[in-house]
């Protein structure tokens, strides 16, 4: 499975490139670094914008002293996220989400997984990740960056309520960590983490 499409998440002004998979609030990333970082996305001008956010390329005009930044979030509210989309009837490669988030993630095949993976998608640029901006400490891993302004705030965009349905969550976090085990090891993510979107967690994660 593809995930990468044409263009790039660049700021010539700060020397950045940024990029970003799939549902991991990269919407508000995106509008934050449109506001105040003069993020220059190499959209064409026949798609709509939206299109572009979870680009991962190194673009050729990005110089060597160009950082690379990178938006993740934890796997487990990743996949439920996903599977939230799929439940309301966004259009992917899920097998009917109506079964629940569990037999959902069982049913994906290996392809789509290591597809998914966001160590793999945003680590294939071969440039070095130099900040992680994850999706429950955004306003706190933007700060790191000298450029952003002191006050600013993030926009809380694309959230869209559960659909209600029961599943074992003990379950589903063993069942993630099992078929994203590379995004748990690589990011330093645990598998019994709990936080809503924006929480700080304990600790940062910063790759040099």
């Amino acid at each position: 499975m593809d995930f990468v499409k044409r263009g790039a998440n660049i700021s010539h002004k700060y020397k950045f490139v940024w990029t970003a998979p799939a549902k991991v609030a990269s919407r508000s990333v995106r509008d934050i670094f449109l506001k105040y970082c003069d993020l220059n996305p190499d959209w064409p001008s026949d798609e709509h914008p939206s299109n572009f956010t979870h680009v991962n390329n190194w673009p050729e005009e990005a110089g060597d002293d160009y950082i690379h930044i990178a938006s993740i979030r934890h796997p487990y509210y990743r996949w439920l996220s996903y599977w939230k989309y799929g439940y309301h009837g966004e259009q992917h490669e899920m097998i009917d989400p109506s079964n629940g988030p569990i037999m959902c993630l069982q049913s994906m095949s290996e392809d789509w997984i290591n597809g998914w993976n966001q160590w793999d998608l945003i680590n294939n640029t071969s440039k070095t990740i130099d900040l992680l901006i994850r999706a429950e400490n955004i306003k706190e891993d933007l700060k790191e960056l000298w450029f952003m302004p002191d006050d600013f705030e993030v926009p809380f965009l694309g959230k869209t309520d559960y659909p209600t349905i029961n599943f074992d969550e003990n379950h589903l976090r063993q069942v993630c960590v099992e078929r994203f085990s590379n995004d748990y090891i690589k990011f330093g993510y645990e598998k019994d983490e709990v936080y809503e979107i924006w929480e700080r967690p304990k600790k940062k994660f910063r790759f040099r």
